[in-house]
């Protein structure tokens, strides 16, 4: 799957290797929250960033996230607390 904005793009990466891929952070925390899989098979969580997208991403727990009305993502998810 390619992501229609870049900078909003996150992926959960299986211990496996098997990654999923989201258009938007909070549909990669709303996977987690919901237990879509299970925490022991996690090995990792990314997000792109979103002023150089075309940089590696930025494991979950080194990103900042900001929270804003004026911010729209590509899923709406802005909402998640």
């Amino acid at each position: 799957m390619t992501a229609v904005q870049p900078e909003y793009a996150a992926q959960l990466v299986l211990r496996t290797g098997k990654a999923f891929i989201f258009d938007d952070p909070g549909c990669l925390a709303a996977f987690v929250r919901e237990g879509m899989v299970d925490s022991a098979a996690v090995h990792s969580l990314w997000v792109n960033d979103f002023l150089a997208p075309e940089a590696p991403p930025l494991r979950v727990e080194e990103a900042v996230f900001l929270r804003s009305e004026a911010l729209r993502t590509p899923m709406a998810m802005a909402w998640l607390p």
